[in-house]
C-alpha cells in the first residue's frame, strides 16, 4: 500500500524494516531523505492507506497498531500516535477511500465496530466516530474503492450487492 500525504510518502506491507529503520514494522513514512517509523508500527500487514485532513488511515491484516489493542484491521495515525476506530473490524481491510467526513472501507470482514450486518463494506463517520453499514450487504469481499463526487464505487469478488443481483464485481453507493 502507498499514499502521498503532503511531501511525505507512506508505505505499508509485509515488511518489518524500512531503509535502515528497524522500528518501521509494516508501515513507514518517507520524508524525502529518511524512512521513519510510525510509533511501534503494526503487528501485521498494511494493505490500504489514505489520508483525511492531518490523519492517515491504515487498513490491513493486523490486530494491534502502536499498542492499541482495539485497532483490529484498521487504525488512524494522527502524526504522533495510533488510535483504533471503535473496536475495529473482524477481518482484513483491503481498500480505503475518503469522501468528505466519511471513511469507506472494504475487505473480507463481516462485522464493523460490532455491527454484524456490515458485510465486506462499511463507513466510518469521522464527525461522530462511529461505524455504519452500507445499506444491504455485499455477498463477498471488496478489493477496491474509488470516489467520484458523491458516488463511491466498490469492486471485488461479490456478485450481489444491496439486493441487486446484477451487481457483479462492481457497485455504486450514492
Amino acid at each position: 500500500a502507498i499514499a502521498v500525504v503532503g511531501s511525505d510518502v507512506y508505505a505499508g506491507g509485509e515488511f518489518t524494516d524500512a531503509g535502515t529503520n528497524v522500528l518501521a514494522d509494516h508501515i513507514a513514512r518517507y520524508d524525502g531523505t529518511n524512512w521513519n517509523a510510525l510509533g511501534v508500527g503494526l503487528n501485521g500487514a498494511a494493505l490500504a492507506i489514505t489520508e483525511s485532513g492531518s490523519d492517515v488511515y491504515v487498513g490491513g491484516g493486523f490486530t494491534n497498531a502502536g499498542g492499541d489493542a482495539n485497532a483490529d484491521n484498521i487504525a488512524r495515525w494522527d502524526g504522533a500516535a495510533w488510535h483504533g476506530l471503535d473496536v475495529g473490524l473482524n477481518n482484513t481491510v483491503n481498500a480505503i477511500a475518503v469522501s468528505g467526513t466519511t471513511i469507506y472501507v472494504g475487505g473480507a470482514f463481516t462485522d464493523a465496530g460490532g455491527i454484524p450486518s456490515a458485510d465486506y463494506g462499511a463507513r466510518w463517520i469521522t464527525t461522530g466516530l462511529y461505524w455504519m453499514q452500507l445499506g444491504n450487504d455485499l455477498n463477498n469481499m471488496v478489493t477496491s474503492i474509488a470516489v467520484e463526487g458523491p458516488d463511491v464505487y466498490f469492486g471485488g469478488w461479490f456478485t450481489d450487492g444491496g439486493s441487486i443481483p446484477q451487481a457483479d464485481h462492481i457497485i455504486r453507493w450514492n
